[in-house]
């Protein structure tokens, strides 16, 4: 690929993150750094099917980034490695787990909706992890584009502390100032110098409110230059205290060299902790054909070699054939890695997203987010029963990709109904198309439903001894004796079990434990928490006892947990013309466990309700939306948790 090559190890590094709301603008950032960087020959075009990050036939041909990727660039001495992120509810978790090992992020605004819902979520789940946000507020070439009101909608919806450092021309007619280098560009993106004397005051009044040295220079009205700010700018991104706002037209290239130059300014470099032992986090797994499993990592500290050995999740032995440099779907060679790099290990059979990994065993974990409850399931059959067993196989793969894809079938040998669960209805679609086309298999599928769950309301305990005669009378299945809690819990299912135990069964308890059904309508348990205690396990015990076991433990526990079936409770926000406002929140209302949140002014001349409504009660609701607003109104929903089904 043109310009691609190996960055030299002592340049400045960092990994950022492209995030928005679908359609803001972020596959198109991407590729007009890439250009401008010099590491594409021509910029591509979403609606061409022909950009660098989505590669997947699924997200040229729906216009949509269905799955992150990374690539490398370098810009003024600085490496980079950016990740393209999706924006689209239904792939959230790709951005969840982006941002896990991300050392800033760019959060692209539409110039004419201002901050939308995806962008408030993926905002606030930058901010709880910490992370640096740098701002773009995109397609100010088009008409109806308002920077103010833009950014407004940031700093209100997204809860930033914004600090515009560009300063646009009256409608964009002749570009930007990049106030605090004193630049001006163009519509061509040209340089020139500048100087907006009031742009740069408004500037230093904003700094002066979190930064001592500037305030003090303000106040006794002492010389301050722009480099004097634009360090304190730096200072204050780094630590969450503010978030720069750019603006810019990517379609047209207009504003790249300014966001680049803001990335290496503002957003702070990888920690390089050249500690022993080496220690990485991966955040990632794709499957590829020829090379097999790609687990994308994040190294921690330390330095790492081709072929070395691992340990993944504390004791499994790995052992990598290769390692590479990502650039989207192409991959460079390394010999080694280092910290801060964003790398593929090739040949891990065991290893899953979350997986820490280090050179040396029982490593202390690095934090990772857990998928949220799938809120979609469909059943899945093959068309030729001798197919199931490759069926089962193909989803589980798909699943290991993408872990907020959930597979249930009980036993392979049985064939067993298996049940695919997702994020939404375009969700599993993808899954359904990546089935056929990745694997080959031609599966029958049912309507997508709610993803009901069940979980329990208080806390209860059980005593078990498992020690079954089988009817030859000369032989027994025995495990031996346990003690098990239950309680309700922040997350699905999560399970406390003794470290002392045979690694074997302690695995088959907590596979009794996760692949249970709820007592009332046999749904997948969530957020409940067991703990095991008291553990006596017979000699001859074995993986089918300790299975066995849990399930005689949860038939005895969980009716004495009042158990509940829940229901996934959506985030949604409508836009409409106040003349319809009445009209919307009378269906609202109607609704069963729906409450709005609140009604405020939206972009220009619309009102914006939010409310909090059961999934099962928004089945057509665009259809219904549409019809009693005569086509005026919009909406986006997100999953926001389960509750009890009232």
């Amino acid at each position: 690929m043109f310009g691609r090559r190996l960055v030299s190890r002592g340049l400045s590094g960092r990994a950022i993150g492209i995030l928005a709301h679908v359609d803001a603008g972020k596959t198109t950032t991407t590729e007009q750094l890439l250009f401008v960087s010099g590491q594409r020959r021509a910029v591509g075009r979403v609606d061409a099917g022909s950009t660098c990050t989505d590669f997947l036939p699924q997200e040229r041909e729906r216009g949509i980034t269905i799955q992150s990727a990374a690539v490398h660039l370098e810009w003024k001495g600085a490496e980079i490695a950016l990740i393209d992120t999706p924006g689209h509810v239904d792939f959230g978790y790709e951005v969840d787990r982006s941002l896990a090992v991300l050392d800033g992020v760019v959060l692209v605004v539409d110039a004419v909706a201002g901050a939308q819902a995806r962008t408030e979520v993926v905002a606030r789940s930058a901010k709880m992890r910490g992370i640096p946000t740098l701002v773009l507020v995109n397609k100010m070439d088009r008409a109806g584009a308002d920077f103010d009101r833009a950014v407004a909608s940031v700093r209100d919806r997204c809860g930033l502390e914004t600090i515009p450092v560009h300063s646009p021309t009256p409608g964009f007619t002749s570009g930007f100032e990049d106030v605090l280098a004193g630049v001006a560009y163009d519509l061509d993106d040209e340089a020139a110098p500048a100087r907006d004397d009031a742009a740069f005051r408004r500037v230093v009044e904003a700094v002066s409110d979190f930064d001592d040295q500037i305030a003090e220079a303000y106040v006794s009205d002492a010389e301050v230059t722009r480099e004097d700010v634009s360090e304190a700018v730096a200072r204050a991104t780094a630590t969450r205290r503010c978030a720069p706002v750019l603006c810019g037209a990517m379609l047209r290239g207009v504003g790249t060299r300014a966001l680049l130059d803001a990335v290496v300014r503002y957003l702070p470099a990888s920690s390089n902790v050249e500690a022993y032992p080496f220690k990485a986090v991966a955040f990632k797994v794709t499957h590829d054909k020829r090379r097999g499993p790609l687990v994308f990592c994040r190294a921690i500290q330390g330095t790492l070699r081709a072929k070395q050995t691992l340990f993944s999740n504390k004791t499994t032995r790995e052992k990598p054939t290769a390692l590479l440099r990502p650039f989207a779907d192409d991959f460079d060679p390394v010999s080694e890695v280092f910290a801060g790099d964003i790398f593929v290990a090739v040949g891990l059979k065991a290893t899953t997203s979350g997986h820490t990994l280090s050179t040396e065993p029982n490593v202390s974990a690095v934090p990772f987010p857990i998928p949220g409850n799938a809120v979609f399931s469909l059943a899945v059959e093959p068309e030729r029963s001798a197919d199931y067993n490759q069926l089962v196989s193909a989803l589980r793969l798909l699943a290991r990709d993408d872990p907020s894809l959930r597979v249930s079938s009980d036993d392979d040998d049985d064939q067993d109904e298996i049940i695919l669960s997702g994020m939404g209805e375009l969700h599993l679609e993808v899954a359904k198309d990546r089935l056929r086309r990745e694997h080959g298999i031609t599966a029958l599928f049912g309507t997508p439903a709610v993803a009901y769950r069940e979980s329990v309301e208080i806390e209860a305990r059980t005593r078990v001894c498992y020690d079954h005669a089988l009817p030859d009378a000369h032989h027994r299945i025995v495990f031996g004796s346990m003690t098990v809690r239950v309680e309700p819990g922040p997350h699905q299912v999560q399970i406390t079990i003794p470290d002392t135990l045979n690694p074997d069964i302690r695995d088959a308890l907590r596979d009794g434990f996760c692949s249970a059904a709820g007592p009332l309508e046999g749904r997948p348990l969530a957020n409940v928490w067991f703990h095991v205690s008291d553990v006596d396990v017979h000699p001859q015990a074995t993986p089918g006892a300790a299975r066995a076991a849990a399930a005689l433990a949860l038939r005895d526990l969980l009716p004495k947990a009042r158990p509940i079936v829940l229901e996934p409770i959506m985030h949604l926000a409508v836009h409409t013309p106040p003349a319809t406002l009445g009209d919307v929140l009378t269906d609202l209302s109607r609704k069963r466990n729906t409450h709005v949140d609140a009604v405020q002014d939206d972009r220009a001349s619309l009102q914006l309700v939010t409310a909090q409504a059961p999934l099962a009660e928004l089945l057509g609701f665009a259809t219904h939306l549409r019809s009693i607003t005569h086509g005026q109104a919009t909406f986006d929903t997100h999953y926001s948790h389960h509750a009890p089904r009232l």
